[in-house]
C-alpha cells in the first residue's frame, strides 16, 4: 500500500484500537518513546514500546495539552533537550521536536475518565527529513489500513462502534459537544 499521510493524522482510538496499530507498526521500526513537554530536570526516559503502558488507549484528563504526548525517535538516537529560561528565574527543560530531526510526535488519547467519551489522537511532525517521513509513513499505514475514514478523521473499531453508539469523539472534553466529529 503507497500511502501519503496527511500531517497531522488524527484519530479516535480505545486501547483495543491503538495496541494493534503500535505492535504492528513496532515490528516494522526501531524505535524508542520520549515523553514530551516541559520539565524541572534533563532526565530523558526511553520507552521501547508504549503498549504496555497502563494508561493506554486512556485519557486522564479530557484534555490533549495535558495529556501525555510522545516523540517518536529512532532506538539509540541522541535526544536534543533545550533549555528554558524562566522569568521568574531558573530553567526548565524542553524535550521536544524542534530540536529533534527525524522525530514525530505521538498523542494517543483515548477513553476519557468518567464519561462517553474518546478524545482525539494524533500523529504529525514540524520535519520532512527521510526519517520522520519513514516513521510517519508506516504508522500511517498501519493505522490507515486497520481504522475507517470518516470525514477528515480515522476511527478505531471500537471507537467507531461507540461513537454509533452515542459516545462523544471529541478534541477537548470540556468543550461543547459542537466541536465533536458528528455523524
Amino acid at each position: 500500500m503507497n500511502f501519503k499521510q496527511p500531517n497531522p493524522m488524527t484519530f479516535f482510538a480505545t486501547r483495543s484500537d491503538i495496541y494493534p496499530v503500535l505492535k504492528s507498526a513496532e515490528s516494522k521500526l526501531s524505535v524508542e518513546y520520549v515523553e514530551c513537554g516541559l520539565f524541572v530536570d534533563d532526565s530523558v526516559t526511553r520507552l521501547p514500546s508504549l503498549s504496555g503502558l497502563q494508561s493506554l488507549g486512556v485519557s486522564n484528563t479530557g484534555d490533549p495539552n495535558t495529556d501525555a504526548t510522545y516523540m517518536v525517535v529512532p532506538s539509540g538516537a541522541k535526544v536534543a533537550i533545550r533549555t528554558v529560561p524562566q522569568r521568574r528565574g531558573g530553567v526548565k527543560f524542553a524535550l521536544d521536536q524542534l530540536m529533534n530531526p527525524g522525530s514525530v510526535v505521538l498523542r494517543l488519547g483515548g477513553e476519557v475518565r468518567g464519561s462517553r467519551s474518546i478524545l482525539a489522537g494524533s500523529l504529525a511532525s514540524v520535519h520532512t527529513d527521510a526519517g520522520a517521513r519513514k516513521v510517519s509513513s508506516v504508522f500511517a499505514e498501519v493505522l490507515a489500513g486497520s481504522f475507517t475514514k470518516v470525514k477528515a478523521f480515522w476511527l478505531g473499531e471500537e471507537a467507531f462502534a461507540r461513537w454509533k453508539d452515542g459516545w462523544r469523539l471529541c478534541f477537548k472534553a470540556t468543550e461543547t459537544t459542537e466541536f465533536d466529529l458528528s455523524v
